[in-house]
């Protein structure tokens, strides 16, 4: 996602055919190594260039290695009536899209993620429920957040405002919608 550039709060959710800004080097990289491929393609060679918010499951890393850890060292956190809404994608599901791919030999930008979008307060029950951790969660107030999305926007950023995206396109184009879903089947 991160050759889209900033996410602005309220902005239209991004989608396959978004303008690319990318603003750090690793968004510029990533964004200049997809229009090198795209001009390999030929009729001989699809290229299929998938984009996806963060992903979780068995063997995960990053940022939600971060939060787990968090919630395995820490019996309190700030992360209680969370207004915001985040899409995430599951191991299975990507893994679900990419074959679709291969089996259509789908060309172009596709968003794989999960259906429905979570609140970092839920996600977070999620995961505690899931590692078996009590874990009480309280709340920060706004100014405490605001000036934390100020001094360190990726931090709070990611874990207090929303991030949305529209994969319509994907969904039509594969004929296929996420099989998984952890509103569904884990919480």
């Amino acid at each position: 996602m991160k050759v889209y550039g900033k996410f602005f709060p309220g902005s239209e959710p991004w989608n396959e055919d978004s303008v690319c800004s990318p603003e750090d080097a690793y968004g510029r990289s990533k964004f200049e190594a997809e229009l090198g491929l795209k001009k390999l393609e030929d009729s001989e060679f699809v290229v299929s260039i998938i984009r996806t918010p963060i992903v979780y499951g068995p063997g995960v890393a990053a940022n939600m290695l971060r939060l787990i850890q968090l919630i395995e060292k820490f019996p309190a956190l700030p992360f209680d009536q969370v207004n915001n809404s985040r899409h995430f994608t599951y191991i299975e599901n990507l893994v679900g899209f990419i074959d679709r791919i291969i089996e259509v030999k789908a060309s172009g930008t596709f968003i794989v993620m999960d259906e429905t979008a979570l609140s970092t307060t839920d996600l977070v029950k999620h995961l505690s429920k899931f590692l078996h951790r009590r874990i009480l969660l309280f709340r920060f107030p706004d100014f405490i957040i605001n000036a934390g999305v100020y001094l360190v926007p990726d931090f709070f950023e990611r874990l207090y405002r929303s991030f949305c995206l529209d994969n319509t396109k994907t969904k039509k184009i594969l004929n296929y919608t996420s099989p998984f879903s952890l509103k569904r089947d884990w919480l």
